[in-house]
């Protein structure tokens, strides 16, 4: 193994210029890019993932049945990770054409908030299925080496909170759509919680 330390320079966040990432169960990863606190643009990525899991799940409950000790779905999990790079390195580009920092939200402590059972059964088992850590390790270590600046932040309430008002309201999350009863701003949920 050969090792290269390399000094970066990171620029400083322009807080005009942010794009946003939103880690989710629904949409794994829902970017949006913010200028000014106005989304000019948004892309959710993901859809392939969780395709590929519901495959190597169907897969791994086939060959069990079929009586193999210990099936072998590599070839599915090296297409997520293959994904998951291919996700990352776009998000990267954008950030570095449009010169603007990534806000990620940080999601070290929610599986245990999953498995303290705050959340159903069918929910946790979504959210565990997809690898959060690896998406931000990925994005962590390839924001370093290209010298922008990545920032983690809480995502308590944000699939429940007002992007427009604040307000915080459980009820205003409907499956998909964000609408909030105080303000009437209505949104793609994931959208709501990255802006």
């Amino acid at each position: 193994h050969i090792t290269i330390e390399q000094e970066r320079r990171i620029q400083r966040c322009n807080s005009r210029r942010i794009l946003s990432i939103d880690l989710g169960v629904n949409q794994p990863l829902a970017s949006v890019m913010l200028l000014d606190d106005v989304m000019k643009y948004h892309k959710f990525y993901g859809k392939e993932i969780k395709n590929e899991i519901s495959k190597r799940e169907k897969r791994y409950s086939q060959l069990q049945k079929s009586g193999v000790e210990e099936p072998n779905i590599s070839r599915y999990t090296k297409r997520i990770n293959d994904l998951i790079h291919c996700y990352t390195k776009e998000i990267v580009s954008i950030a570095k054409q449009q010169n603007c920092c990534i806000v990620v939200g940080d999601i070290t402590n929610i599986n245990k908030k999953w498995r303290n059972g705050r959340s159903s059964k069918q929910l946790r088992k979504k959210g565990n299925r997809i690898p959060y850590f690896k998406i931000a390790q990925q994005l962590l270590y390839k924001t370093i080496l290209e010298g922008i600046s990545i920032v983690f932040v809480g995502e308590e309430y944000t699939s429940q909170r007002c992007s427009r008002c604040g307000k915080i309201r459980k009820a205003n999350r409907d499956g998909n759509w964000y609408a909030c009863d105080n303000c009437g701003y209505k949104q793609q949920a994931d959208l709501n919680g990255a802006i």
